[in-house]
């Protein structure tokens, strides 16, 4: 069984993960103690080698967006290496993006660019190269809005990168989570937020594609069915 690890700290009466105005608290408590890891939340280190790879395969973009960034495991990691690049990180926690400008000062790193914003309504007034969004469609209502609002954020010819929910994740989830972490993935468990490739292809007018598949990972434990990562090219005109 492919696995998901969850940052849930708190007992679930307390963590409501949904992007609802309760949840920008809670997010906010988790961070603001300070005590959680700087790891990618679905394969934690295998994540940052899969992003580098593709800059290496994809040539690395002017700009990259990363939506729901967390700690921004694999932006930290790769920011060093691409100076050129100018990467942003959005969530939803004023904690956590207070928290990483202030690793990207102390690290000289001044292409980081942090900033507050949640899905479905981002409110970003710029287009990237590549947006990213990992571990987040879990924790969103208004899926559809949320695909629809990625996409829109990236440039003609530029790349959008998402892994989300589908009915295998559900069963999985249902069938592993209890307490504090069932009610943290309560939205998968319920089957609000579930997508597929047809749902997204009729979402977006476009033809998703597997990330695992385009960057050699299917082999890797954390990939399954249950942790589908697409990929889509937009259109250059």
């Amino acid at each position: 069984m492919s696995t998901v690890r969850a940052a849930c700290p708190k007992p679930a009466a307390q963590m409501n993960a949904t992007y609802a105005d309760d949840t920008v608290i809670e997010w906010n408590d988790f961070y603001e103690n300070g005590e959680y890891e700087r790891i990618a939340y679905i394969g934690e280190e295998a994540m940052p080698k899969l992003l580098r790879r593709f800059f290496e395969r994809h040539g690395a973009p002017e700009s990259f967006a990363s939506i729901g960034c967390g700690p921004a495991a694999a932006e930290f990691a790769l920011a060093p290496d691409y100076p050129d690049t100018a990467f942003y990180g959005y969530d939803i926690s004023e904690a956590v993006i207070e928290d990483n400008a202030t690793h990207a000062a102390r690290e000289g790193l001044s292409n980081m660019h942090f900033d507050v914003a949640s899905l479905p309504n981002l409110g970003i007034d710029r287009r990237f190269d590549v947006v990213y969004c990992l571990a987040t469609l879990y924790f969103v209502d208004g899926v559809d809005d949320s695909v629809n609002a990625l996409y829109d954020l990236v440039k003609p010819g530029g790349y959008l990168i998402f892994n989300y929910p589908n009915r295998y994740t559900m069963w999985t989830f249902d069938a592993a989570f209890e307490g504090s972490r069932r009610d943290l993935f309560h939205r998968v468990v319920d089957g609000k937020n579930l997508l597929s490739y047809e749902r997204i292809r009729h979402l977006l007018d476009a033809n998703p594609k597997s990330y695992w598949k385009l960057m050699d990972a299917e082999a890797l434990p954390f990939v399954g069915r249950d942790t589908p990562c697409v990929y889509l090219r937009k259109p250059e005109n």
